[in-house]
């Protein structure tokens, strides 16, 4: 019974974490957002709801022309697969939301876009997907009452104009050097390059080191990321090297402990740490955490 909860909280990950923040960074500038909206009657959350406020967002976005007054952006990363289980949550998401918000979202002014870093293969398998004039961007019908939409993010034109950079930052591994250079070549979005470091360090070492920018002046940056959510500054270790498998262990524990202390879940922890969910539980209990 147990490991069947833990794969139903899957979804929520180091990169769910991110991506909301990242996601939500570009829109409140122009949109109102709510992350994790709470279903009627149900012990479940769409990760992000994104609300036109004065002005129609089709004017500040790229991709996302088609959004109306509300639209609900559901987020699966690399590491967490599209399964059988999410197709047939998709339509009782969007339901569910209708149900609730009956009084002011309808059919009509309600989008549903599932964001993924890959091709998600079964949804695919089981409904035909149509090509829209973007690249990357599918619709298909017969899962709920509204058309659903399907934004593949390796699919995606090159570019970094508007949210296109944004999406961006939970490519797939064969993409992630690519779009890791163009960050560091231009001028980049301050909470795009702190997220990539947090994400893909290793990755971001290895580029900045080939681009001569200095490792400390990256560390410094996840310092900043630390201080904007509110983590002890011990967090930022995880940009450094240590020499050895031991050193690195204590490391992710040193990490884990403060992840945990700021009142991270188990899974956003373990996506960061590299530890298993399982480990980390046993560790916690034993400390008393």
């Amino acid at each position: 019974m147990a490991k069947s909860k833990r794969k139903s909280q899957k979804k929520s990950s180091g990169f769910d974490e991110a991506f909301k923040d990242v996601i939500k960074t570009y829109f409140e500038k122009f949109a109102i957002v709510e992350t994790e909206f709470e279903i009627h009657r149900l012990p479940r959350k769409i990760d992000i709801l994104i609300i036109e406020a004065d002005k129609p967002i089709k004017e500040q976005v790229v991709v996302f022309t088609y959004f109306t007054q509300f639209n609900v952006l559901d987020f699966k990363s690399e590491p967490d697969k599209f399964t059988q289980e999410d197709l047939h949550k998709m339509g009782y998401y969007i339901y569910g939301l209708l149900i609730r918000e009956k009084k002011r979202i309808n059919p009509e002014n309600l989008t549903y876009t599932l964001v993924c870093s890959e091709k998600p293969e079964i949804l695919f398998r089981n409904f035909k997907p149509k090509e829209t004039n973007k690249k990357g961007l599918y619709t298909i019908e017969g899962i709920s009452i509204i058309k659903v939409y399907v934004l593949v993010i390796d699919e995606l034109e090159r570019g970094l104009e508007k949210e296109l950079k944004f999406l961006k930052v939970f490519c797939g591994k064969e993409n992630q050097d690519v779009f890791i250079n163009e960050i560091l070549d231009e001028e980049h979005d301050e909470i795009i390059l702190l997220w990539l470091f947090v994400l893909y360090k290793e990755k971001m070492m290895v580029i900045a080191k080939k681009k001569g920018i200095k490792t400390s002046g990256l560390e410094e940056k996840v310092e900043e990321l630390a201080i904007y959510f509110k983590l002890n500054t011990k967090f930022t270790q995880t940009g450094r090297r240590i020499g050895t498998k031991r050193g690195e262990h204590k490391n992710a524990l040193r990490n884990a402990i403060e992840l945990k202390k700021a009142g991270m879940n188990i899974e956003f922890i373990s996506g960061i740490v590299k530890l298993s969910h399982e480990w980390l539980e046993k560790f916690f209990k034993k400390i008393h955490l």
